[in-house]
């Protein structure tokens, strides 16, 4: 379907692109909604119009009063002059009919704006199309909401409204969720901030899992009829190669709709982890999984019609492969971007199902609490090139719906959250990033925006400098100060000192996670108190921080919050308090890192060859740097897979030449089992010079070897780095230019030693405390030579000498803008 953009112009307002117009391009004038000249123009409400169009023409009456300052008159007519307010029950023929074929529910969104004929038209396919339009309108008149909370609402102030509005306008993504925790999804701030940022979507897609439920709602059926089931005692699975099974299931879904007659959506989701039936007659746990939800979905249209029911499932862990047999046409699969088995992508999953005829969204994760914790730059919510990539990629690869899970917590993630709400709507808004994020930093902090805009870009977004350490704490609070210098409107400064209360979260995080024994539960007795101090900005979810720590554990946090005294909220004294202590305590590193290209070339055989280890250790996707001598080299690896997880698929490998004249297209490929075995790999490349090794093995963890003096570099600077298995210690060497006078680099864990070319330990990681940077000097003599890692863990980046490990001196590749050897 062909998307044209809408016209729009305001007085005195820079313009913002709409959403995407769907469809028809729609003639439109010029028009004065507010002067002090002619005054407001009225809005207008059918005269049979709902309670729910009252509702929401009161709330925009309120909202252009807020930005005018003057009163809209709210009438009810059937003459359509002023602002024409409404449904498409109430201003008949004005929106398009829906297309053929196009489900009901996925129109329910729909709405046209357009100016002409002394009147500016909001008409939605429903009430909820309406509710869209009207914050539409508002974002383009200059309001924002950023981040939940009343202080992070924007409301300009204007002397005159004149606007040109043509389009007709349908989501991108039809369904759009985020999976916050429990607490959040029911708080009223964050429910306003999906509201006026159009996530309530008018189709739910229901994808959770479901066979337990439905096991538990049926008990005595499945007593009566164990054989309908995968006997586990956990991750129970029902068995829909059963008649009996098939029908109890549909008997449950009927009643179900019948419970809930505003469903449009009933999941089939399978029980999380595994124990699908082996020897299944119906083959693949995918193919299971789609029969039953296919099964579902097929009686559904039959009986109830009119309902126009899909039925919902993933393409999660054991069931993420494609099935063998077609997929119903009224069953939507929802791809997952973690949790894939087998070795495939994302990608090739939403072109697998939607080649076998599922509709087909994503289940994405955005922050797991569990996984990050909230930490800066750790999420693909932190990650805005990530989510410009992705959402118009999986767009065009057949995506029409989006879930995701998600922390509340917005100073780390929430501008990628913001990001999202645009790109759901819009998937060409990825083109406007610079522009989105301008806006934002000018609107939220005025002349403190550039501050700002340090702070997220070397701090809380993901980049080489974001790494957790007391230097990112420290200049985090400096960006702070600085802001809070600069910004001069008091609700500038309220969202600026919102982080500090954060900042103190990270600082009381990295400390309990530095410290052992009593040290640490003093840490996390402080870190309670400060979930109980701050007021709840939605920055970090507090609520987690209480009951799920980042470090100690929930029976020591629950004893600990039960001794505590509050002290009362935190003042703004305390929270400057905090920022100048936390400036003094958190020194930023001694060192500025130094870029390197990425174009290798060979070291000289002259440096002396350290002992390296046989075999590298190595987990998900990753890139190994290699050198050519001449055309038609042979490079030779071994590869042993499921080091850590079976069944994640095959290892795939890939062998990229920098030569080669089409840019990511292999000159040589293979894949090898992951059966814990060894095996063989040759890759032959036509082209001399630098290459690269792509290994991916879904997850399941792989050792990596090689000939000795075969060239091979690991990469491991902020920028890309390998993923070691957690456990894997290695030994491995490093060369430090000419002239460099400080080895400075970043370790993840205090384990290992850094050795000099004597042989002499230069520097003690177990000394150090936690995660953090380190700096060594480079005595005179020791310069232009291999230094090495013993016995260290594989988080070692390096930030100012070349960022390239290797096993020994005979396997040496350097940047060839690096000083001379």
């Amino acid at each position: 379907m062909k998307l044209l953009p809408c016209l729009f112009a305001l007085a005195a307002l820079a313009p913002v692109p709409m959403a995407t117009a769907l469809t028809r391009t729609l003639p439109s004038e010029e028009l004065t909604l507010y002067s002090k000249e002619r005054g407001a123009l009225p809005v207008i409400i059918a005269t049979a119009a709902s309670e729910e169009t009252e509702r929401l023409a009161q709330e925009f009456v309120a909202a252009l009063e807020r930005i005018t300052g003057t009163t809209f008159p709210l009438e009810r007519s059937e003459a359509p002059k002023g602002i024409v307010f409404g449904t498409a029950v109430d201003w008949p023929g004005r929106l398009p009919e829906i297309e053929e074929g196009f489900s009901r529910s996925y129109a329910q969104e729909d709405y046209q704006i357009r100016t002409g004929e002394e009147r500016l038209e909001l008409i939605g396919r429903t009430a909820l199309g309406l509710e869209n339009a009207m914050w539409d309108v508002l974002r383009h008149l200059g309001f924002r909401h950023f981040f939940p909370g009343e202080h992070w609402e924007i409301w300009p102030k204007k002397e005159t409204l004149s606007v040109r509005f043509s389009a007709f306008v349908r989501p991108d993504y039809y369904s759009r969720n985020f999976s916050f925790p429990r607490m959040l999804e029911e708080a009223e701030d964050v429910r306003l901030w999906e509201r006026r940022n159009r996530m309530q979507a008018g189709f739910t897609l229901r994808a959770h899992h479901v066979y337990g439920a439905i096991i538990k709602r049926n008990a005595r059926h499945f007593q009566e009829h164990p054989e309908d089931l995968v006997p586990a005692d956990k991750d129970m699975k029902l068995d829909p190669s059963s008649p009996t099974l098939r029908e109890l299931v549909v008997n449950d879904s009927l009643r179900l709709l019948r419970q809930y007659p505003d469903w449009n959506s009933l999941s089939m989701e399978p029980s999380d982890g595994g124990n699908w039936r082996g020897d299944s007659p119906l083959g693949s746990p995918s193919n299971q999984a789609v029969t039953l939800a296919n099964h579902v979905a097929s009686t559904l249209r039959g009986v109830l019609p009119e309902r126009n029911v899909k039925v919902g499932m993933l393409a999660y862990h054991e069931h993420s492969p494609p099935p063998e047999i077609e997929v119903d046409r009224d069953v939507v699969v929802r791809v997952a971007t973690a949790y894939i088995k087998q070795g495939y992508t994302t990608e090739a999953l939403l072109k697998g199902w939607h080649a076998k005829g599922a509709e087909t969204g994503i289940s994405e994760f955005l922050s797991i609490w569990s996984w990050d914790y909230s930490l800066p730059a750790r999420t693909r919510a932190s990650d805005p090139a990530y989510l410009a990539r992705v959402l118009p990629e999986y767009y065009a690869l057949g995506a029409r719906h989006w879930n995701a899970q998600a922390t509340g917590s917005w100073a780390s993630d929430g501008l990628g959250y913001y990001l999202c709400t645009l790109l759901l709507w819009d998937t060409s808004q990825a083109e406007r990033l610079d522009e989105i994020f301008a806006d934002f930093y000018d609107k939220a902090f005025g002349k403190a925006a550039g501050e700002m805009r340090a702070l997220y870009e070397q701090c809380l977004l993901k980049n080489p400098r974001g790494l957790f350490s007391s230097d990112l704490i420290g200049r985090i609070y400096r960006h702070l100060k600085r802001a809070l210098e600069l910004a001069e409107a008091p609700e500038e400064q309220r969202r600026i000192l919102d982080y500090v209360g954060y900042t103190r979260y990270l600082e009381l995080t990295l400390q309990g996670r530095t410290h052992r024994g009593k040290a640490q539960r003093e840490d996390l007795r402080a870190l309670l108190a400060l979930a109980d101090e701050l007021p709840d900005t939605r920055m970090v979810t507090l609520d987690l921080v209480r009951k799920r720590p980042p470090f100690g554990t929930p029976a020591e946090a629950k004893a600990e919050r039960a001794a505590l005294s509050p002290d009362g909220p935190a003042t703004r004294e305390t929270l400057l308090g905090w920022i100048g202590e936390g400036i003094a305590a958190h020194p930023t590193i001694g060192f500025e890192p130094v870029s390197y290209g990425s174009s290798l070339i060979p070291g000289p055989d002259s440096l002396r060859v350290l002992g390296g280890p046989e075999e590298i250790e190595l987990i998900g996707d990753n890139r190994l740097a290699l050198y050519a001598s001449k055309t038609g080299e042979t490079f030779r690896f071994t590869l042993d897979g499921a080091r850590l997880y079976g069944n994640r698929g095959p290892v795939k490998v890939r062998l990229l030449a920098d030569a080669h004249p089409i840019i990511g297209e292999p000159v040589a490929e293979a894949e090898v089992e992951a059966d814990k075995s060894a095996h063989s790999v040759i890759l032959k490349s036509p082209y001399p010079g630098a290459h690269w090794l792509e290994i991916s093995d879904g997850g399941g963890g792989t050792g990596v070897s090689w000939p000795r003096g075969q060239r091979v570099a690991i990469p491991m600077s902020p920028e890309e780095k390998v993923r070691f298995l957690s456990a894997y210690r290695n030994s491995l060497a490093f060369y430090v230019p000419k002239g460099c006078r400080v080895i400075g680099g970043y370790s993840a864990k205090a384990k290992g030693q850094l050795i000099n070319p004597a042989g002499e330990a230069a520097y003690d990681f177990e000394k150090e405390a936690g995660p953090g940077y380190f700096s060594v000097d480079v005595p005179e003599g020791q310069d232009g030579k291999l230094w090495r890692f013993h016995d260290a863990d594989g988080g070692k980046l390096l930030l100012t000498v070349p960022p390239y490990l290797v096993r020994n001196g005979s396997e040496l590749l350097v940047p060839d803008d690096a000083p001379p050897l």
